[in-house]
């Protein structure tokens, strides 16, 4: 099992509670660097422990559009999200 360090704790937190929040406001609110954020927040998409998809409405709404949402899911064990 692998264990995040004290700023991956912190871009995983921001990300589980903002999943579109760009590298620069994570750093922001976290006060990592924001090429260290650039840089970790790559290596866990490359690590397959964040990941992203768009989730696609099939059904029209009436006007012939389709919605479609964005979603940010993180893979986390027990106890990664506590304060």
């Amino acid at each position: 099992m692998r264990c995040f360090d004290e700023q991956e704790r912190q871009i995983v937190r921001t990300l589980i509670r903002n999943p579109r929040c760009s590298d620069n406001r994570i750093s922001t609110l976290t006060g990592v660097p924001v090429r260290t954020v650039s840089r970790k927040r790559a290596r866990l998409e490359q690590e397959g422990i964040l990941f992203y998809y768009a989730a696609v409405d099939m059904q029209a709404q009436g006007t012939g559009r389709f919605t479609t949402q964005h979603m940010l899911t993180i893979k986390f064990k027990l106890g990664i999200t506590r304060s």
